[in-house]
């Protein structure tokens, strides 16, 4: 066993490890290591920090409660919940003194919530409402352009005097046709009278007619002349009158379109302003659960 220690010891490895020992540089920077450990070992000591560290904690439910405030001051008309009492979400708690009925508040709600297209309705198939205190102004102006609707549409002003025009223009229409008949009729008589008096005109030269007889083939001629020329001026107002008819129908149709987009867009912003002022109600004199929970 000896022998085996000093061969290790006497070993080539061995003997190249003590004949070298190791650099300055290494020496320090292994003390300075161990001083550094040290040093952190020292604090560690003398630095003690505690185990529990005490800290103001407020301790809340999953909901909070919430507190409900009324928009206005004054007396609660109704309680509609006891104490102790679960109620969810839109739930109605208390109803703030106005003047209005509740029950005709809500009744005006549910009836004006169904209506999608205004002027579908007629304002006789609406129920009556006389306490809506100041939903009431709302409400008579809604009724009032409803009602000028639907007088509107059933009186049918401006289909009426289409109707009129339109028949206007068929009878203008046929009588110009008849008048293009009528002149084709002058102009033919207008020619024979021409030829005629061409005859007549050479018979005077020969001294076949005299003078006088010539004067009544011009006076023939003259007058269907004039008669065309009334056929033809008659024809032409004619086909002024039916322009000017044609404009006027244009102008109808118009302001048919035109007034009743008016009156709609009127009846449509009164029906928006009576639901905007039932919100404003219901937030003002209603006191409602805003999330589920116990009163």
């Amino acid at each position: 066993m000896k022998e085996d220690k000093a061969e290790i010891l006497h070993s080539e490895a061995v003997r190249e490890i003590i004949s070298n020992p190791p650099g300055k540089l290494v020496r320090w920077g292994t003390a300075a290591i161990s001083a550094v450990i040290l040093i952190i070992l020292i604090f560690a000591w003398i630095i003690r920090y505690p185990n529990v560290v005490p800290s103001p904690v407020m301790i809340t439910t999953e909901n909070p409660p919430v507190t409900l405030v009324s928009k206005i001051s004054g007396r609660i008309l109704n309680w509609y919940v006891s104490d102790g009492e679960t109620v969810r979400t839109g739930h109605l708690l208390a109803v703030m003194e106005t003047a209005a009925s509740i029950d005709q508040v809500r009744k005006l709600r549910e009836s004006i919530e169904e209506i999608q297209d205004p002027g579908s309705i007629s304002a006789g198939s609406l129920p009556s409402f006389s306490e809506l205190g100041e939903i009431q102004e709302y409400w008579g102006s809604f009724l009032k352009n409803l009602s000028d609707y639907d007088n509107y549409v059933k009186n049918d002003f401006y289909g009426y005097k289409i109707s009129s025009v339109i028949r206007e223009i068929g009878g203008l229409e046929e009588y110009i046709l008849r008048v293009k008949e009528k002149e084709k009729f002058y102009l033919e008589n207008q020619r024979i009278e021409e030829r005629k008096f061409i005859r007549d005109s050479s018979l005077f030269a020969d001294k076949v007619f005299s003078e006088s007889e010539l004067d009544i083939s011009r006076q023939t001629f003259n007058k269907i002349n004039i008669e065309l020329q009334d056929v033809r001026l008659d024809h032409a107002a004619r086909i002024l009158e039916l322009a000017r008819k044609n404009q006027e129908l244009q102008d109808y149709r118009i302001k048919m379109v035109e007034e009743r987009a008016r009156l709609f867009s009127i009846l449509t912003e009164s029906l928006n302003n009576l639901k905007a002022q039932i919100r404003i109600w219901e937030k003002t004199y209603l006191i409602i659960s805003p999330v589920d929970g116990i009163v």
